[in-house]
């Protein structure tokens, strides 16, 4: 077995047709002492699966009707040319974290994923796939609820580089509470108010490490509750608020007034 006509490790398995038991099998390795894999067995007709190892998504490779003949050597030789798929994640243009999963379209099968992170070592997140059609989920790790996108029928090609970049867009929200001039003790949830869904929340404490409480949520409309968790029957407040693109948005709740 070959990699882009180099030896290759992958898995190999013979079987009589008809049936899924393994009458031979093993790997071929990277070395010439194991590639070509040899294997002895009884004159018949047999369907032979071999798998990368070294490629993304496992990539599959069969020969049905494979005649073997009494003191004959039968041989067959694969190739398994791989495609390159780099995925750059940006937020407000800068390198950004995220999830990342690649899927076969066909068999809805996740081939490939990993993280971003926001380092040049790793964003863009680079990885070797069989050609073909791929579908791709991205999360932001970095943004409250967890801003997703999806690519769909993305091309790779044999020998070839796909490069597929994203931004993500979001704005800074601080919420806090203070009580006669003093930080206060409250919680906090910030609800996304075209969809009706939490994007995150927390405690401000009396901390200044906390207070405010700090989220980077996407660009939009939200309603913020605030409640006071140590005042005589817990009061609540209750904001709407819009944050724009790259901007921070700042709420200081009074409740002594």
């Amino acid at each position: 077995m070959t990699r882009n006509g180099q030896l290759s490790d992958a898995t190999v398995n013979v079987y009589k047709p008809g049936t899924r038991k393994s009458i031979a099998g093993g790997r071929t390795y990277t070395g010439p002492n194991h590639n070509p894999a040899v294997y002895k067995i009884t004159p018949g007709v047999y369907n032979v699966e071999i798998k990368s190892v070294e490629i993304s998504g496992a990539v599959e490779h069969r020969w049905e009707g494979v005649v073997v003949e009494a003191g004959a050597k039968t041989e067959r030789a694969h190739n398994f040319t791989n495609g390159t798929l780099s995925i750059r994640v940006t937020r407000n243009g800068q390198l950004s974290d995220a999830t990342v999963n690649v899927y076969n379209p066909s068999t809805r099968k996740n081939v490939a994923r990993g993280r971003t992170y926001t380092s040049t070592n790793f964003n863009p997140a680079v990885y070797k796939l069989s050609p073909g059609n791929y579908n791709i989920t991205l999360k932001s790790v970095e943004i409250s609820g967890g801003s997703k996108h999806q690519f769909e029928g993305v091309v790779v090609e044999a020998g070839a580089k796909t490069e597929i970049t994203h931004n993500f867009s979001s704005a800074t929200l601080k919420i806090g509470a203070v009580y006669n001039g003093e930080l206060l003790d409250a919680s906090v949830n910030v609800v996304n108010a075209e969809t009706n869904k939490s994007v995150g929340g927390g405690r401000t404490y009396a901390d200044a490490t906390s207070n405010p409480r700090t989220l980077e949520v996407p660009p939009g409309r939200y309603r913020v509750q605030v409640k006071a968790v140590k005042l005589e029957g817990r009061p609540k407040r209750e904001l709407e608020i819009t944050v724009e693109k790259g901007k921070v948005t700042v709420h200081m709740v009074d409740f002594s007034k």
